[in-house]
């Protein structure tokens, strides 16, 4: 498995638009040819206006984009079809498709897109934000999902969900409008960017590190926290910047999304400074930007899909950030993220409901190129799925972007059960060695038998077991090999495994485990997760361990396509009671028949 490659060198500054403009300008001359050959829309902004769109003529399965430096400066809409785009640089739009807020007046108008009608329509103003900051950033064309896919074409449709990791990874760079293209996000406000499926792999595919736009009217400078010294708890508190770069004259700027996320998740502060580049001009008081949304349990899991530690933390956070996350069509939530793990499953194959066909399938692939069963780490504290124990429980998604997960204690937020404060990485502890078509994982790891503890018991410290507190608040006794199959291990046939560390602040480490019970000759389930913070004795203990193999899955059977999603969508979607009654499973004739005789016997008995 290979995860793309995170550019972490944020430019400190940018050339003026003038000066990238100009530049583009001169090389344009160079591809009149290439753009009367492969134009396939051409009209004016201003005929555009109040319009819908209609893009029905395209030649399905092509790539499509937008020419900026037209768009920005002669107000022409030309847009341009091609069999690759690896070789032009072109900037790809990342937004939300309604945003949650009403829309201020837009000067120059909206328009709509044929097969699209659904979303905001589309603000001529912030398409000409979106190209100026294409422009900044050396790159004349545009991708936007919006404009550049065949909304009414369900072929296109399914090739372009197919190749879309491909169109962002290969973009200069991604542009994000975290409020949709109605308009331009308010800083001061949250968004729901953070809590949709494909937003994701739009910031965690490109190269480079991707740039949000916002409405900002105090031009280029930067925002900073600055310690409190006259409370001495917060002396020694660390000061973030934020570059802040503006693209349209007070009305947008762009600042870095990784520089973002961090100020927001980790200062706490609702004022900060901004210090204009501007000298003349005295630093002032702004809200701190809240754009990509407040809560933690997103942020930062994010976060760390752009660090530069490890692949493998990094595939962990990709799989818990993904988890916070909600689509329209449950089965998108992992076509959102299989090309971020070099996957690229047929879409046509799963139905729109199938979240759970589409995850197994993604785990196959992985496995099968090689890669580490990296979703094993996406939570500790999360229950285990009760026909997926590899997996935690899978969530109950609403399009809002809600997320809800079943535990023991009821149904609760994402947020509520995540533990978000950690980055764990399966090193060399784990090796995945296949998946079947049933959701068994199985695995090679160092393990040990384990004996549950009564409220009243105590490890044995002659025995060298290890105590174990699990997520779900039990108490385990992690024995010696030598105790496998004694009286101390009977009854449930149980073990602890080692699945991967976790890096916390220091140089302390955390391992993380899974238990595993046996339900089935040789198939086991997670039954709960836990973690060490191994001293010397408890290090050298794990040391001892055997390595055995494991097929972790079940222990219900998977579910039919689309029921579990089915069973989510009927109680967040409301559906009239004819669509409920055409998912609903039927029973057989013959089980029916079955059912009606065991009634009979059991009311004569």
């Amino acid at each position: 498995m290979s995860l793309p490659a995170s550019n972490h060198s944020v430019p400190k500054s940018q050339r003026p638009y003038s000066i990238k403009y100009h530049e583009l300008l001169q090389e344009s001359s160079n591809f009149l040819d290439w753009e009367n050959k492969h134009c396939v829309y051409r009209t004016t902004l201003s005929h555009l206006k109040d319009k819908t769109l209609s893009i029905t003529n395209y030649t399905p399965c092509r790539f499509r984009l937008i020419d900026c430096i037209q768009l920005a400066h002669h107000d022409k809409f030309r847009i341009y079809e091609l069999t690759d785009v690896s070789y032009i640089p072109y900037s790809a739009i990342s937004y939300v498709w309604k945003s949650d807020h009403d829309s201020p007046h837009q000067p120059r108008g909206t328009f709509g897109v044929e097969g699209a009608l659904d979303g905001d329509p589309i603000s001529i103003d912030v398409l000409m934000h979106a190209c100026r900051a294409s422009i900044m950033s050396g790159a004349r064309y545009m991708w936007m999902d919006r404009l550049c896919i065949i909304q009414t074409s369900r072929v296109d449709k399914n090739w372009q969900i197919k190749n879309m990791h491909r169109v962002y990874s290969a973009c200069s760079i991604c542009l994000i409008l975290p409020d949709g293209v109605g308009h331009l996000a308010d800083a001061e406000k949250e968004t729901s960017w953070i809590k949709r499926g494909w937003t994701l792999q739009e910031a965690v595919a490109p190269k480079k590190e991707p740039l949000v736009l916002f409405s900002w009217k105090h031009g280029t400078g930067h925002l900073k926290d600055e310690p409190d010294y006259d409370n001495p708890l917060m002396e020694n508190e660390e000061t973030w910047w934020l570059s802040i770069i503006e693209v349209t004259p007070r009305r947008c700027a762009q600042c870095s999304i990784r520089d973002l996320l961090h100020l927001t998740a980790y200062q706490f502060r609702d004022l900060l400074f901004f210090y204009p580049r501007d000298l003349s001009r005295a630093r002032m008081r702004v809200a701190k930007p809240v754009v990509l949304g407040s809560s933690e349990c997103r942020l930062s899991p994010l976060r760390d899909a752009f660090s530069p530690r490890r692949e493998e933390g990094r595939a962990a956070a990709i799989w818990r950030s993904a988890i916070t996350r909600a689509s329209s069509r449950p089965v998108d939530m992992i076509f959102s993220i299989m090309g971020l793990f070099g996957v690229t499953l047929e879409v046509g194959d799963f139905h729109k409901d199938d979240r759970v066909g589409a995850t197994v399938a993604l785990m196959k692939a992985i496995v099968q190129n090689g890669g580490k069963p990296s979703w094993l780490l996406i939570s500790r504290t999360l229950p285990p799925c009760r026909f997926l124990s590899s997996f935690p429980e899978f969530p109950t998604t609403k399009e809002t972007g809600e997320v809800t997960i079943r535990s023991h204690h009821g149904e609760a937020p994402v947020e509520e059960l995540l533990d978000f404060d950690a980055f764990y990485d399966c090193r060399d502890l784990v090796e995945a060695i296949s998946m079947d078509d049933e959701g068994y994982l199985t695995i090679n790891c160092q393990a040990a038998p384990v004996a549950r503890l009564q409220d009243h018991e105590h490890v044995q410290g002659a025995s060298g077991g290890i105590l174990i507190k699990t997520a779900d608040e039990m108490r385990w006794e992690a024995l010696p090999n030598q105790f496998q199959g004694s009286e101390r291990h009977a009854g449930r046939q149980a073990y602890a495994v080692i699945i991967g560390m976790d890096d916390v602040w220091g140089d302390t480490s955390r391992m993380i485990g899974v238990l595993v019970e046996q339900h089935a000759p040789e198939r086991f389930h997670r039954i709960s997760s836990f973690e060490l913070t191994p001293d010397e004795e408890i290090e050298m203990a794990i040391q001892s361990w055997d390595r055995k193999n494991f097929s972790i899955g079940g222990p219900d059977p998977l579910p039919r396509p689309g029921l579990v999603e089915g069973a989510v969508n009927k109680i967040e979607k409301e559906e009239t009671p004819s669509e409920i009654d055409a998912r609903t499973p039927r029973l057989p004739l013959g089980s029916k028949i079955a059912l009606i005789v065991v009634f009979v016997i059991w009311l004569l008995w």
